[in-house]
């Protein structure tokens, strides 16, 4: 499971500060979720931003190149 880390932690000897990702077994993260160390990314919201964002570009382009 993809996590963002909400405190600064220390696993297998690596510093994790807040805003970084990871991804740990299921069973370790919703430990680390219910005390609050960090919070589940959801890839599919992620995936649509990216997305939205490429289709908004190619978009006014099309509507540049069909004014001209």
């Amino acid at each position: 499971m993809e996590l963002k880390i909400k405190t600064s932690i220390l696993r297998d000897g690596k510093r994790y500060e807040n805003g970084d990702k990871i991804d740990l077994p299921d069973h370790i993260a919703t430990i680390w979720i219910s005390r609050g160390y960090a919070s589940q990314i959801n890839k599919k919201q992620s995936k649509a931003k990216i997305e939205t964002k490429e289709l908004k570009i190619e978009s006014k382009e099309t509507k540049d190149n069909a004014t001209n």
